[in-house]
């Protein structure tokens, strides 16, 4: 079986041969997997096999994931909890089954371990562990739930059971490093020899082809330079991409040259050779022309794009702007109001540099706005329509932009505050009282930051209030697209999650009375760009 396995398959079993040979070790309870950045799928797809089970990596061990968001300690372990128990009762396992007794509820990490470990002694001679990875899909509070981790790991090293805690890290990123020195005598650190990079390219080389030795050939080579903007210099992607190149052109194949310019460009770009970026995209270009039109418009939109962001690293912006421009109406061949948005807004951003800025600096930003109003409310929701009023906004007052990111640093920071404050209160409750510790301190804390949140907008729309007319009709109309407290700057979200309507408080910048005319936004744009700026008093 082994010989017949692909490149994917014999990697899993090393990561298979890997777990069973670190966890044989009773006192290795607490496993950091590490990977490169760009290689830890092959670590989740093992994952997600172990939770699947009858498959040719089953372990003997039960793993189960947890994306569950982190809030707070006492939240996350009751929800961790509550998910664990859920998961269990829907579970096929033998009878008679295991049930829940004298742990619940779970508002601490050490009763959250007893919880889990009782399960895995109960089915002993079902299991060998319960390998528990968990991936807070959100965080609140870093330090929380750092602390909720080292209260964990602390019951974990302290009492024998069946249970391990699995954690993932990167190369780039080591979070979880602190653990080893920790708990040196029950942490293990694993760093499978994974390349993502070299999977891709044992499993091109394992593959048959229909399209012939040419093909596989060029998909080699085209393989080999990519890995290599990635991991070797500009030059040497040149080299490789040349060869790929030059069998494309010997079997004709347009839009693979195309392919190959693009990669030698991206990799000059890389290493900010600007010149030699421009004169591959323009390669690109010439040779997309040739094409037909549904790869043409995409291929040319694409390298007059990368044209423009080497032009725009080689501080020329109006030569940028030119090629952005012209992206923007290569876009609308295909079509495409996303791209066309895009290069239109980049357009303009690049001549803001420009001192002053030409009047055509607010005819692109005016394009890509009505690019972006033509879209969908779904497909303009997923697109950085928005990034065309921050630009604006930021343009007028990087001041308030500023200003802006200082009201939600404080405001994270107070809430981290009132986070610590209410598990410190819980932590203080005895077993016995703890349930109604929660109910009364996660009360309090739910007030107190639903106010911190409300005082925190309103302190931010009185410092908006104050800047200039014209900076206020920006905004106003940027509103108009998003939601009545929308800014520039980085969001502040509500810590329920509830919506505009729901916030019992209103914005002290007033919407206008109808949506301006396309015309109107045309002449407010217009403004912004105006040398004098002078203050806007009328209403549109």
């Amino acid at each position: 079986m082994s010989g017949n396995k692909n490149a994917v398959e014999r990697k899993l079993a090393e990561l298979e041969r890997l777990w069973l040979e670190a966890s044989d070790d009773e006192n290795a309870r607490i496993f950091i997997w590490r990977t490169p950045a760009d290689s830890d799928r092959l670590i989740h797809v093992f994952f997600a096999l172990q939770e699947e089970q009858q498959n040719d990596f089953t372990t003997p061990d039960l793993f189960i994931r947890f994306n569950t968001p982190f809030d707070t300690r006492y939240g996350y372990s009751h929800g961790l909890e509550e998910e664990f128990i859920e998961r269990v009762n829907v579970s096929a396992f033998p009878e008679p089954r295991w049930q829940p007794v004298g742990s619940l509820p779970c508002y601490q990490a050490d009763t959250l371990h007893a919880l889990m470990s009782d399960f895995a002694h109960y089915h002993q001679d079902y299991l060998r562990y319960l390998s528990v990875i968990l991936t807070a899909s959100s965080v609140s509070h870093a330090d929380s739930h750092r602390q909720f981790i080292d209260d964990l790991c602390q019951s974990i090293a302290t009492r024998t059971s069946r249970f391990r805690l699995l954690l993932i890290d990167t190369h780039e990123n080591p979070d979880w490093q602190w653990l080893l020195t920790r708990f040196p005598e029950n942490a293990r650190l694993l760093t499978p020899d994974i390349s993502e990079d070299e999977l891709m390219r044992q499993t091109l080389n394992e593959t048959p082809t229909s399209d012939g030795t040419a093909m596989l050939r060029f998909r080699q080579l085209m393989t080999d330079t990519f890995i290599s903007i990635k991991k070797g210099s500009a030059a040497q992607t040149e080299q490789l991409a040349q060869k790929a190149l030059e069998l494309a052109r010997q079997q004709g194949w347009g839009d693979q040259q195309v392919i190959m310019l693009s990669m030698i460009a991206g990799g000059w770009l890389q290493e900010k050779h600007a010149q030699n970026a421009i004169k591959n995209y323009r390669l690109a270009i010439q040779t997309s022309a040739d094409l037909p039109p549904e790869p043409r418009h995409l291929l040319i939109t694409q390298n007059l794009m990368g044209e423009g962001n080497a032009w725009f690293m080689d501080k020329k912006p109006e030569q940028a702007s030119d090629a952005y421009f012209r992206s923007a109406q290569e876009a609308q061949n295909i079509p495409s109001l996303l791209l066309t948005m895009e290069g239109y807004r980049m357009a303009g951003f690049s001549l803001m540099s420009v001192t002053p800025p030409p009047a055509k600096t607010a005819q692109h930003y005016h394009a890509a706005l009505k690019a972006g109003l033509s879209m969908s409310d779904e497909e303009r929701a997923q697109s950085g329509f928005m990034q065309i009023f921050r630009d604006l906004l930021n343009w007028l007052s990087p001041e308030a932009t500023s200003r802006s990111d200082s009201f939600s640093e404080r405001y994270l920071k107070a809430q981290a505050e009132l986070i610590q404050q209410a598990e410190d209160a819980v932590n203080q409750a005895g077993h016995h009282d703890i349930a109604t510790a929660v109910v009364q301190h996660d009360n309090e804390l739910t007030q107190r930051m639903e106010t911190l949140f409300q005082n925190t907008l309103l302190e931010r729309e009185h410092m908006l209030s104050q800047e200039k007319p014209l900076y206020q009709q920006v905004l106003r109309l940027a509103r108009q697209y998003s939601n009545a407290f929308w800014g520039a700057a980085a969001e502040i979200a509500h810590p329920l999650d509830k919506s505009v309507d729901e916030w019992p408080f209103s914005p002290l910048l007033p919407p206008f009375p109808t949506h301006l005319t396309d015309e109107n936004i045309s002449l407010l744009f217009g403004l912004i760009f105006t040398p004098s700026q002078e203050p806007l008093h009328a209403e549109f």
